[in-house]
C-alpha cells in the first residue's frame, strides 16, 4: 500500500479544512458518547431504579429503546427472509431458511452489562442519535470501534 502526503493550506483549501475540522470535532463527540454510554450503563445497570442518577436513567432508556427497536428490525428482516425462502419451493430454498437465524443484540444485565461495538452502534442508529447522524458512517464506526477496544483493554 502507497502513502500519499498531500499538503493543505488553509488560505487556498478553506472548504477541505473546514471538512476535517467538522469531522475530527464530531469523531470525538461520538467516542466521548459512546464511553459515557458504556460507564453509564455500568453503573447504572448495577442499582436500583431508586438510586440511579438522571443520566444513568436516561442512557439506560436509550439504551433499551435502541435494542428494543434493532431487534425488532432484526425480527422483521429475519421473517422477510424466511418467506422469500420459502417461497422459492426448491431444495435450495428449504436449505438457506434452514440456515437462516434471527440476529438480536443481548439487554444489558449486571452480570453483562458491557456493550459491544454492535450494540453500541445498533442504538445510536435506531435511537437517531443527533452526534450519530451528523458524521459519515465510517467516522462514527471507527470512533465507537476505539471506544470499545479502549474499554477491552482496561
Amino acid at each position: 500500500m502507497r502513502t500519499w502526503k498531500i499538503n493543505i493550506q488553509p488560505t487556498k483549501d478553506a472548504v477541505l479544512c473546514d471538512y476535517f475540522a467538522e469531522n475530527t470535532t464530531a469523531a470525538k463527540c461520538m467516542y466521548n458518547v459512546a464511553n459515557f454510554y458504556i460507564r453509564n450503563t455500568m453503573t447504572g445497570i448495577r442499582k436500583s431504579p431508586e438510586e440511579r442518577t438522571a443520566c444513568e436513567t436516561e442512557v439506560l432508556h436509550y439504551v433499551f429503546t435502541g435494542i428494543q427497536k434493532a431487534n425488532l428490525h432484526a425480527r422483521e428482516n429475519y421473517e422477510k427472509k424466511l418467506k422469500k425462502y420459502q417461497d422459492m419451493h426448491t431444495e435450495k430454498g428449504d436449505k438457506l431458511a434452514a440456515d437462516l437465524k434471527c440476529k438480536v443484540f443481548p439487554y444489558p444485565t449486571k452480570e453483562k452489562w458491557f456493550l459491544s461495538y454492535g450494540v453500541l452502534d445498533a442504538i445510536f442508529k435506531y435511537t437517531d442519535h443527533p452526534t450519530y447522524r451528523r458524521m459519515n458512517s465510517q467516522v462514527n464506526q471507527n470512533a465507537i470501534k476505539k471506544t470499545v477496544k479502549s474499554w477491552k483493554s482496561y
